[in-house]
């Protein structure tokens, strides 16, 4: 008989083939690996995670699925359907899926982005707002959710609050060209025009390099 954790070290093999692009001997791995042990939520995880990555959604939502009837509990898995079903259109599944990781971890800064997310699809921008302002108050450089923040206040007219933003997610990381676009349009619509021109100039410049 072989290992009992031999399954685990054909899944973790999997996610490193999956990381080097060799992809048909990844999804092998990992299918072995829930076929010797389909009782594992992690290879089950696992297998999520590759057919996600090699976009076989449907059979990515199984696996989730299945890792969920196991351990219920299991964040992550909650976190990426939540985010399939976003991919997809699908809000209210979406949501529910957030909302359950949410439930188990009221820090899990993914699920409260998805909500986030879902919430400005909607058009409901303050509730938006209020779940990114908690996103930052867990991790004040997360620079989607300064970007997505700043997006927020510049639709919503607030354009300083939207510079404000833009600034801390360039800040966090200088090479976030959302960041930089939209920085410019703020900057225009505070009437900082030459700032604004300035920014637009370099990138540019930083485009011929």
């Amino acid at each position: 008989a072989g290992s009992p954790r031999a399954h685990r070290a054909m899944s973790e093999r999997g996610i490193i083939l999956l990381n080097l692009y060799r992809y048909d001997e990844a999804l092998s791995s990992l299918r072995a690996a829930v076929a010797a042990e389909p009782r594992d939520p992690t290879v089950q995880l696992n297998l999520g995670h590759g057919l996600r990555r090699v976009g076989l959604e449907d059979e990515a939502l199984s696996a989730f699925e299945a890792a969920i009837a196991i351990e219920p509990r299991l964040t992550a898995a909650h976190v990426v359907m939540g985010a399939l079903h976003h991919d997809a259109r699908r809000a209210a599944p979406a949501k529910a899926a957030f909302e359950r990781a949410v439930a188990i971890d009221p820090h899990c800064t993914e699920a409260l982005a998805g909500l986030a997310a879902l919430a400005h699809d909607a058009g409901n921008f303050s509730v938006s707002a209020r779940l990114l302002t908690r996103v930052l108050e867990l991790q004040p450089d997360n620079v989607n959710a300064l970007v997505n923040m700043g997006l927020i206040r510049l639709e919503s007219g607030d354009a300083a609050l939207a510079v404000e933003a833009f600034h801390r997610a360039l800040k966090a990381n200088p090479r976030e060209k959302r960041a930089q676009a939209h920085l410019a349009i703020a900057l225009q619509h505070c009437g900082r025009t030459s700032e604004a021109k300035a920014i637009l100039d370099l990138e540019r410049l930083v485009s011929v390099r």
